[in-house]
């Protein structure tokens, strides 16, 4: 017989296998105390927001840039090019 997974397990299954699905696409492994936030645009351009738990600063991870991460920061932006 197969255990069923109390209510809070099952809610952090299913975040759990949110974030493992965005971590494939954007080809990142997102931490259970990460702050991660989706979101489409109004050109279907899918960008994921990240922040790890005592960072100063948060991830953008963008569709459209190949997902490269752009830190953000409370003074804007910083788009690093190697």
């Amino acid at each position: 017989m197969t255990a069923i997974p109390s209510g809070r397990r099952m809610e952090r299954a299913a975040v759990n296998a949110v974030l493992a699905h965005l971590g494939e696409m954007a080809e990142v492994t997102f931490g259970c105390s990460d702050h991660v936030l989706y979101w489409v645009d109004e050109f279907d351009d899918q960008l994921i927001f990240w922040q790890r738990p005592g960072e100063s600063h948060a991830t953008l991870l963008h569709s459209d840039l190949d997902w490269d991460p752009i830190s953000i920061t409370p003074g804007g932006a910083a788009i690093i090019t190697g």
